[in-house]
This record gives structure tokens, C-alpha cells and sequence, in this order.
């Protein structure tokens, strides 16, 4: 999805949910050639794009791929779904910021292999998992006091069936998450990315891959190969993390936290006087000029 602005600004009142589904066992005909197939793939998570001179979304956005699917048969498991792109821009120098919850575009995982006879049997190996998507916030500040969970990671290989036996599947890529500021990151407490903790920047570092699945077993105790771990990504922040005081964001004294102050006045954009207050006013107008022509 997308939204965008040259003007003004983009205000999502709760949370976005473009996550990929899940493979299943089932035979289907996508392409009505009377050829059906199973569907065990994860589907890839949509991206998201917003754009204007300030952005704000008062929620999460879900983005992460779908699961594969493990079937009972003697096939390989579904592969996980990729995660989706996640851009979020609003930086136009007009000291506006970008506000955003948790923030979930990880891959999905592989499904596992399938082994229905037993373990003497030939098994499947396990899916492949999906590889996250990236992540990119920008904006003269950051807020991300909604929430400062972001998750990008590969989606973990699925498990070798027992039988033959299985490998396991290989992890998926982890994505990139870059937080570019012109000035702060507002944040309650450190941010969770990827599982790591982060409470300084700027900073640049290394985001592991997804975790291979492990190998399944025959009745000789001989293991599958493992799936190898998904290459890694790179978490990217230039602006300074603020700590800001929760009691602060429900005041009115929010001078140390004037993005706070700017975001929020995306919730009520309309300033302008009410009716009520007009004709208020052109009553009073009125009579002042009755009392000055009787004079």
C-alpha cells in the first residue's frame, strides 16, 4: 500500500496489516488451466509506503511473510514467505516528524519436511525461510514512542522429516533497518531490533540471519544436514535516541519534546474558529456599532 503527499501530511489512525499468508495442504488452480497445485509457500508480506511532510501511524504496521507449510506426505516443507519493504518518509525540513508502533517485517519460516510411513522411510527436506523485508524511517525526528520493536529477520529453515533422513532448511536473509534523523529519536526505553537492544546512536551493526533448520533422524541415529544460517543485515541509525518521560506525552508542558507536539497535531489538524464562535463574534461586532451610532 501507499500513501503519499507532496503538501501535506499522512495520518493512519490505527495499525497496518499487510502480512502474506500462510501455505496450506490444499490442491489449487490459480492459473484455471486445470493444472492445480498444492500450495505450501508462504506468501510475501505487501509493502508500505508513506510519504508526506509528516507521518504518522498510530499502530503497528505488519508486514512479515507468510509461514510454509508442513505436509503429512513424503514432500519437501513449504518455503516461508519474504517480508516487505517498509518506508516510512517524512522529512521536509519543516522540523515535522515521523511516528510509527512496532514495526514486524520479518520472513516466514520454512515448513517442515514431511514423513508420513515412518522412520525407515524417505523423507522431505525442510522449506526454505522467507527473507525479511527492510525497513527505512525517516524524518527530521523520530518517534517512536508508540512502540520501538522492529523486526526484520529471516525466517528460520524448517526441519528435515525422519526417515531418510531430511535436511534441514536453510535460514532466510535478514533485512536492513535504517533510522535516519535529522536531529532525535524519541524513544521510552531501548529499542528492540531484531531481539537486540539499542539505546545510542548513531550506530551501525551486523543483524544475524535466520537460523537453519536442523537435520531429521533415522532409526541408526544418522542425522540430516543442517540448513545453513541466512546471511545477515544491517541495522543503520544517524540521530541521537532520546529518552523521553512517559508522564510527559499526557501533559501539556511538552517543550523538551516539540515533535511530540508537532505529530500530534496531525489528530487535529483544523484550527480555524467554529460556527459557533463566528456568529459569537459578529453578534458582539454588531453591537458595538449600534452603542457607537448612539452615541
Amino acid at each position: 500500500m501507499s500513501l503519499t503527499s507532496s503538501t501535506g501530511s499522512v495520518l493512519v489512525g490505527g495499525g497496518i496489516d499487510t502480512r502474506g499468508a500462510n501455505g496450506i495442504g490444499n490442491m489449487i488452480d490459480n492459473c484455471d488451466d486445470g493444472c492445480p497445485v498444492f500450495q505450501y509457500d508462504g506468501t510475501a508480506g505487501g509493502n508500505v509506503t508513506l510519504s508526506g511532510t509528516a507521518v504518522q501511524v498510530n499502530g503497528s504496521i505488519l508486514a512479515s511473510g507468510g509461514n510454509g507449510f508442513s505436509p503429512l506426505n513424503l514432500s519437501n516443507g513449504g518455503n516461508g514467505g519474504a517480508g516487505g519493504v517498509v518506508t516510512l518518509f517524512g522529512f521536509a525540513g519543516l522540523g515535522l516528524a515521523t511516528k510509527v508502533g512496532n514495526i514486524d517485517a520479518s520472513g516466514g519460516r520454512g515448513g517442515d519436511g514431511g514423513n508420513v510411513i515412518g522412520l525407515l522411510a524417505y523423507a522431505g527436506d525442510g522449506g526454505t525461510g522467507g527473507g525479511g523485508g527492510s525497513v527505512g524511517i525517516y524524518g527530521s525526528t523520530i518517534d517512536l514512542t508508540l512502540g520501538g520493536t522492529i523486526l526484520t529477520m529471516g525466517g528460520a529453515g524448517g526441519l528435515g522429516g525422519n526417515g531418510d533422513p531430511g535436511a534441514g532448511g536453510a535460514g532466510g536473509t535478514t533485512g536492513s533497518i535504517s533510522l535516519v534523523a535529522g536531529s532525535s529519536i524519541l524513544v521510552f526505553s531501548p529499542l528492540n531490533i531484531n531481539g537486540l537492544s539499542v539505546s545510542t546512536s548513531p550506530l551501525t551493526m551486523t543483524l544475524g540471519g535466520g537460523a537453519g533448520g536442523l537435520g531429521g533422524t533415522d532409526l541408526g541415529g544418522n542425522i540430516g544436514t543442517a540448513g545453513g544460517i541466512g546471511n545477515p543485515g544491517t541495522f543503520t541509525s544517524l540521530g541521537t535516541i532520546v529518552f523521553v518521560d512517559p508522564l510527559q506525552i499526557t501533559g501539556v508542558g511538552l517543550a523538551a519534546n516539540s515533535a511530540t507536539n508537532q505529530t500530534n497535531l496531525l489528530t487535529n489538524p483544523n484550527t480555524a474558529p467554529s460556527t459557533e464562535e463566528i456568529e459569537k463574534r459578529d453578534k458582539e461586532n454588531k453591537q458595538k456599532r449600534e452603542a457607537a451610532v448612539c452615541k
